[in-house]
Parts: structure tokens; sequence; C-alpha cells
């Protein structure tokens, strides 16, 4: 299948005046093709993490020596 909206030349596209779309419309667009063709759309990327899977605690040892080295430093 031939695309119809291919560019010929970039100065087809009026670049600098472009903006990127804000997440409101994305979500308007997403339901939009939804409704109309049934199309689900699935989110890419990493899955958000809750707050308890951010952070994990980490706990060093270190030598007494090294301990009194940073402190008088």
């Amino acid at each position: 299948m031939v695309s119809l909206f291919k560019m010929k030349k970039n100065d087809e596209f009026p670049f600098a005046y472009a903006r990127r779309i804000s997440p409101s419309e994305v979500i308007a667009a997403e339901q939009a093709i939804q409704e109309q063709f049934g199309i689900n759309y699935t989110r890419r990327g990493r899955p958000v993490k809750s707050g308890t899977e951010k952070y994990q605690s980490v706990s060093i040892r270190l030598h007494p020596q090294v301990i009194t080295w940073a402190y008088l430093w």
C-alpha cells in the first residue's frame, strides 16, 4: 500500500510553526480512534512503579579507618 500523504520535500510542512501536542490531545485522539475504528491502544514503555518499588534501602559497610578518615577530612 502506497501512502498518499508522503511529503516529497521538507519545505512542504511549516516546521517552524509546529508544536508538540498536549497529553489531553493525545487522550482525545486515542478515544476518537477507539470509538470510530475499535482499535485499543496499549501504552508502551516501562510500567509506572509504585512509591514503595521506586526506592530500595541500601546499606554499605565501611572499614572503621575509612570512617575516621572521612570524618577528619
